[in-house]
């Protein structure tokens, strides 16, 4: 085989594969840090959290179409109320009651292990690196982010990195696959890149969740048509995978 033949054919392979070096995982993909602001209030009651359980071992919690809990909880007042106070925990409180989504530290597990696979297959030896974005808890300590580091390092056996502020395009297009929880926020802040195609052969992987409160005159019966829109635009855009939300564990 010429080696122009055999480029050619290494790159359709590669093309048809999961092969990624750098992957972007939102905290909030791994984290219920939204609830977790709740759970850690410095005026958290028995009520609350029984409200709270309640909602999210729910059958309909699985189902659910958004995180926002605002949205959640709108039929308990004594959350609703709980909200609008305050909290005055710090954001290492917040981050380690937060709860984790059950399932995400392993469909991110079997994406690297395909991806290892893959690069085998190839020839590729660079390893992978998964770089978290903790952007949305800015104020964490430098103990915890070095803790931070140690567990995912051993929960995903590869390299970790942090990222502080929310990354600039060029820097987000550094990366081969994204873990995004809430679409809607990464759409708009790259959406110049994504209109250019720069994700084209991106794979962006998110649950199908929505901030409905910033969208409160949406009808129910709408939703199932609006994520088929998402799905049909960003999937014109990059390699998109909509995946349905993850339980929370409590």
């Amino acid at each position: 085989m010429s080696k122009t033949a055999y480029t050619i054919g290494k790159r359709m392979i590669e093309k048809d594969m999961f092969i990624v070096n750098r992957v972007y995982v939102d905290i909030n993909f791994l984290k219920y840090v939204k609830l977790g602001w709740i759970v850690s209030h410095q005026d958290l009651a028995m009520r609350h959290y029984t409200g709270i359980y309640d909602i999210v071992s729910s059958e309909s919690f699985i189902t659910r179409n958004t995180d926002d809990p605002e949205i959640l909880f709108r039929d308990d007042q004594d959350i609703l109320d709980l909200l609008r106070i305050p909290n005055l925990r710090s954001e290492d409180i917040i981050f380690t009651v937060s709860p984790v989504w059950d399932g995400t530290i392993e469909f991110i597990q079997k994406g690297c292990l395909i991806s290892d696979a893959a690069k085998k297959v190839i020839g590729i030896k660079s390893p992978t690196t998964i770089a978290i974005d903790l952007s949305s808890l800015p104020n964490l300590s430098n103990v915890l982010r070095d803790r931070i580091v140690e567990e995912y390092t051993e929960l995903f056996g590869t390299n970790i990195e942090l990222i502080d502020t929310q990354p600039a395009t060029n820097d987000i297009l550094n990366f081969d696959a994204y873990y995004v929880q809430d679409i809607a926020s990464f759409s708009r802040t790259y959406i110049d890149a994504l209109n250019e195609e720069r994700f084209g052969e991106k794979h962006i992987f998110c649950s199908e969740l929505l901030p409905l409160k910033d969208v409160p005159n949406i009808k129910e019966d709408d939703i199932p048509t609006l994520f088929k829109c998402i799905n049909l635009t960003m999937s014109a855009a990059s390699l998109f995978h909509i995946i349905p939300p993850f339980p929370c564990l409590t």
